[in-house]
């Protein structure tokens, strides 16, 4: 017996180490994707992985990304992939990939960096602001930039002129912050119009009387998951 218990209690380390692999190969399975995935260094001004800019679009891009940053210090920068996956949404991508690997977009003392994020796979897109430019680049204007901006030329398959609206906004409201110009700027491109007469008008009264009715009675059966379904929920980006 007393031999017994011996050899088992020196074969008790191997079974804890053993039973330790374990745990730590789950725990490592079980992390999420986003935490384990490398994304390329950014190391230009424009990184096309998606390969959805046109040649002239990343010319204008990098021709005015430099423009800013040798008349204010600030940098923009622009990358896309063609998916969101393994991140679960176009702000965790962003966050991520400002980090850059460490070396992060712009001075890093001064974090007055932007970064332009696109996945057409997804339809989504973000403005990532470092806390340096958050003066000038509130999260108001960066939503507004990205769903009245770029995401009608994104919708049209236009994303190098979409991107470059967007950067061109954004430049010229860093500049306008830092008391600079930006001498010689191209127009930026803008979506065709398009039509509103597809509705009639009366069908507008309808659904405004609808909507109406609907509202004052406390909006019925199923309306809280309407109102979690509304435009708002989609944050800044997404396109149909």
């Amino acid at each position: 017996m007393i031999g017994t218990r011996a050899r088992d209690r020196r074969g008790l380390p191997a079974v804890l180490a053993v039973v330790l692999l374990a745990v730590l190969w789950i725990w490592r399975g079980g992390m999420p994707l986003a935490a384990q995935a490398d994304l390329p260094t950014l190391t230009a001004p424009v990184n096309d992985f998606a390969n959805v800019i046109d040649p002239a679009s990343e010319a204008r891009l990098a021709d005015l990304i430099r423009r800013l940053h040798g008349a204010t210090g600030d940098t923009i920068v622009v990358a896309t992939r063609p998916e969101l996956a393994p991140f679960a949404d176009e702000r965790e991508l962003a966050v991520k990939w400002f980090a850059n690997n460490g070396q992060g977009i712009g001075d890093k003392e001064q974090d007055a960096g932007v970064l332009f994020v696109l996945a057409p796979k997804d339809r989504a897109a973000w403005i990532e602001v470092g806390y340096g430019l958050e003066g000038a680049i509130t999260d108001g204007f960066a939503g507004s930039t990205t769903r009245e901006v770029m995401i009608p030329l994104f919708r049209d398959g236009r994303y190098g002129d979409g991107l470059l609206a967007g950067v061109t906004a954004v430049a010229q409201r860093i500049a306008q912050e830092r008391n600079v110009t930006l001498a010689d700027l191209p127009e930026a491109p803008r979506a065709a119009q398009r039509s509103s007469r597809g509705m009639p008008l009366w069908l507008i009264v309808l659904m405004l009387f609808l909507w109406m009715a609907l509202s004052s009675r406390g909006g019925g059966p199923g309306s809280r998951a309407r109102r979690r379904g509304s435009m708002w929920g989609a944050g800044w980006s997404g396109w149909g």
